[in-house]
């Protein structure tokens, strides 16, 4: 018996939740997908069967870019762009200081993102 699996509802970049964490697909495999976790540094390979459970958190279109007022080694402190107030996160694994935050607003807080290669702008084109 042959199993066919079609692609998931999310794209490369989007933030996912996937077996009781937060994730983001890096990249695609003939299989499924790799899967690099938010909250520490860990890659895992995903069959298509293993994520028909995730659930879309955001897509990479609804990611919140901010500038950091005031930042330590462990939160920054950013102008809401909902309310226009100073609000604070707690800054990914990666970040490095004067590096734009990259967020998502989850159960009613923020969530930072560690850079993916997905996340550098693109190249402009000549018009």
């Amino acid at each position: 018996m042959t199993l066919l699996y079609r692609k998931p509802g999310y794209e490369i970049g989007d933030v996912v939740h996937w077996r009781n964490h937060t994730w983001r697909p890096s990249s695609w495999t003939k299989d499924g997908a790799i899967m690099e976790r938010v909250d520490r540094r860990e890659r895992t390979g995903a069959t298509w069967r293993d994520l028909e459970n995730a659930k879309v958190l955001a897509q990479k279109h609804e990611l919140v870019e901010v500038d950091f007022i005031n930042e330590d080694a462990s939160v920054g402190e950013f102008l809401d762009p909902t309310t226009w107030a100073m609000d604070a996160v707690r800054l990914p694994y990666d970040h490095t200081a004067g590096r734009k935050g990259l967020l998502i607003r989850h159960d009613d807080a923020w969530l930072a993102l560690p850079f993916m290669a997905v996340d550098e702008p693109g190249p402009l084109e000549d018009a």
